[in-house]
């Protein structure tokens, strides 16, 4: 693994974690969230150093443009933390509107423990505080997919898990974040049964579906025999969620989960978190399909937003981000996508005031032999604070 990989690899829960929109997605990676309250977003990152040492840095959104140079927040020491053994998601866990960090770290033994870094008002974080500790044989960590959100809508994020027991069983855990800091004890918001769900064959991701301020859960499920189905858990007023309801299903040969990747967002400006799948048909054939999130609840049925025609777009060769490029409170699409040969393309779907989205537009192109997509990690954030979402990428020169 290179030293870029290294120090990113667990980044990829954090990219839209921090807004409150998804959850650990490698198609997305990066990470990102105002961690000093200033209205811009910042960049984090968690460094492998080897030897179970690790390193929070921190670049700074400078109110000039770009950013400072990297600051070590925190070093865990030699022999003190495994950076492989973390899952960190983001967000603003005590209602102070700076992004916290939090971690799922996996002491072996089935035993996870829940460790947080709080957004200090001076700028960086404290020291870690364990906020939960599973014991022993009670949490396997690589069992978990963890998603952040608020989900009581008092403007803390808090944590869920669906949770892996085997036998195709699967639950729904959740840490709500405490007004006095830290997090309840986690709380089974749902159990699958015996059977019923298979953790592995889920992608989940989230955002406030129906438009009350509370972040809701979806998951594109997989049956096999190219039959997906679209899940949702809404938030109650109450706390926890609701039974999960079927909100969409493809039908057997229809639709292969593991040909798509979801990413989430308002593209539609209603305040509404709505769903987008870059779905891969072969063949260097690619379609983009939305669900939009509607007022009475669930979603339309998808629709094909764009089809890039056979030879044109190979849908793995793409890294996909989300965010409001032009500021209309629309959530836009842009991919990094790879010509080989070290050329590598950005383009961008803006979204339409009318729906859908416009076609796709070359913002930038490398040239070939400049860059290679596969060496690069994207993150997109308001590094501005001009109200439009920017791109950073963090590169992999090689040697270190």
């Amino acid at each position: 693994m290179t030293t870029l990989n290294r120090a990113l690899a667990v980044l990829a829960a954090l990219t839209l974690s921090a807004a409150g929109l998804s959850v650990a997605q490698a198609s997305v990676p990066g990470a990102r969230g105002d961690f000093n309250g200033d209205g811009f977003h910042d960049v984090a990152g968690l460094y492998d150093y080897g030897n179970a040492r690790t390193g929070l840095w921190t670049w700074t959104a400078k109110t000039t443009g770009g950013f400072t140079a990297p600051t070590m927040v925190w070093d865990s020491g030699p022999g003190a933390w495994d950076q492989t053994r973390s899952k960190p998601v983001a967000g603003d866990f005590t209602g102070d509107r700076r992004t916290d960090l939090a971690v799922f770290y996996d002491y072996g033994n089935a035993r996870t423990a829940l460790w947080t870094w709080t957004a200090k008002t001076t700028g960086g974080f404290t020291a870690p505080t364990m906020a939960w500790d599973s014991g022993v044989g009670a949490w396997d960590q690589t069992r978990s997919k963890p998603v952040a959100g608020d989900f009581t809508g008092d403007r803390r994020t808090d944590l869920a898990v669906f949770y892996d027991y085997g036998n195709a069983r699967t639950a729904l855990w959740t840490w709500t974040a405490k007004t006095t800091g830290g997090f309840t004890a986690p709380t089974m918001a749902w159990d699958s049964g015996v059977g019923a769900w298979d953790q592995t064959r889920s992608k989940p991701v989230a955002g406030d579906f129906t438009g009350d301020r509370r972040t809701d859960l979806a998951v594109f499920y997989d049956y096999g025999n190219a039959r997906t189905a679209l899940w949702t858990w809404t938030a109650k007023t109450t706390g926890g969620f609701t039974a999960p309801t079927m909100a969409w299903d493809s039908g057997v040969g229809a639709w292969d989960q593991t040909r798509s990747k979801p990413v989430a967002g308002d593209f539609t400006g209603d305040r509404r978190t709505d769903l987008a799948v870059f779905y891969d048909y072969g063949n260097a054939r690619t379609a983009l399909w939305t669900w939009t999130a509607k007022t009475t609840g669930g979603f339309t049925a998808p629709t094909m937003a764009w089809d890039s025609g056979v030879g044109a777009w190979d849908q793995t060769r793409s890294k996909p981000v989300a965010g409001d490029f032009t500021g209309d409170r629309r959530t836009d699409l842009a991919v990094f996508y790879d010509y080989g040969n070290a050329r590598t393309a950005l383009w961008t779907w803006t979204a339409r005031t009318t729906g859908g989205f416009t076609a796709p537009t070359m913002a930038w192109d490398s040239g070939v032999g400049a860059w290679d997509q596969t060496r690069s990690k994207p993150v997109a954030g308001d590094f501005t604070g001009d109200g439009r979402a920017d791109l950073g990428v963090f590169y992999d020169y090689g040697n270190a």
